[in-house]
């Protein structure tokens, strides 16, 4: 787990629906959407170049010594890849489980390749863009910190298209830190096309400060997109099924990050009861994440319901929880 710090606010369970404002100054919450506290540096630093500089020597030594025959064996997939769009699913082909077949021991190869940002002849767009995700899922699946600050230098490139800007967020938001993770709300700050696919992803990156930002585009963003996409990332990052696998963290950092992202739901559920599209996600995501205590809030809300409207919607969202067809105990 990235980290350790406790979150002690069961006493403001119940103040969620009644004091929203007041909970977010509990929390450390700016009230202004789409504003983290720490904006980070949005282009590579020099620590950040000689850091890359120090990869491809590595690289380049591995590749003359004796991985010659792992960067032998990714060139031999990389070639196969103009041919797989006959196969693909979707927008692009499937790239990642043919490169993770190959083992964690080709991780400098596949790094070498994410280096070489220029297409090469025999390369159609759309197979261009499934080998650099494929390249960053597989680095990512292989937890190879050596991946981040090219990811990172992925990202920040003016001329990284939204797939692979959105491949490259999750790997860092995979193998960073909170630090990472700040320079991921700076960018999913901005609404634009990279700012979007930044926020597709940053359920990837399990920090607190996440979930905060999470929360205020779900309750204060008016962009449905928008409001989607965070959604959607906090079911990824509070999943419950996903925390099991212990990979995560520990049962009390799972309780934490369950608790808090169920509330911030719960907050951004109020504010967009009224939208149908928008309802239906966050039921979805409250059910994935399926924290015990969102009946007990959700009660409080009902006795502090503004309008007959919203207590009825929130009556209807504690039955769906109550049924949740993924809960499996």
């Amino acid at each position: 787990m990235k980290t350790n710090r406790k979150y002690n606010d069961s006493k403001f369970l119940y103040l969620v629906p009644v004091f929203p404002i007041v909970f977010s100054i509990f929390f450390g919450c700016s009230n202004k959407p789409g504003v983290t506290n720490a904006p980070a540096s949005m282009s590579l630093t020099r620590q950040d170049k000689a850091t890359l500089a120090a990869l491809d020597k590595t690289i380049a030594k591995a590749k003359a010594g004796a991985m010659s025959g792992y960067f032998g064996k990714v060139d031999l997939l990389m070639n196969r890849v103009p041919y797989l769009k006959k196969t693909k699913r979707g927008r692009f082909a499937v790239v990642t489980p043919l490169l993770e077949s190959i083992g964690s021991s080709a991780a400098l190869p596949m790094i070498e390749k994410l280096r070489h940002k220029e297409k090469p002849g025999g390369f159609s767009e759309s197979s261009w863009i499934a080998w650099r995700i494929g390249l960053l899922e597989a680095l990512s699946d292989f937890k190879d910190k050596r991946a981040l600050i090219v990811a990172k230098d992925i990202l920040l490139d003016p001329n990284t298209g939204e797939p692979v800007a959105r491949a490259a967020a999750s790997a860092i938001g995979t193998l960073g830190g909170e630090q990472e993770s700040e320079m991921l709300i700076s960018i999913a700050s901005k609404k634009d096309e990279k700012g979007l696919a930044v926020l597709t992803a940053l359920g990837r990156a399990r920090e607190p400060n996440v979930i905060e930002f999470l929360g205020r585009v779900m309750s204060t963003d008016t962009d449905r997109a928008r409001i989607k996409a965070a959604v959607r990332s906090m079911r990824t990052l509070a999943n419950k099924w996903a925390w099991r696998s212990g990979s995560l963290g520990t049962r009390d950092e799972q309780e934490e990050f369950q608790q808090k992202a169920t509330r911030k739901l719960l907050i951004g559920f109020k504010a967009h009861f009224q939208d149908p599209l928008l309802n239906e996600e966050f039921v979805k995501a409250l059910e994935v994440v399926d924290w015990p205590g969102a009946t007990g809030i959700l009660d409080a809300m009902m006795e502090h319901a503004s309008s007959q409207g919203l207590q009825k919607a929130l009556s209807e969202l504690k039955t769906r929880l109550e049924n949740n067809p993924l809960n499996r105990k």
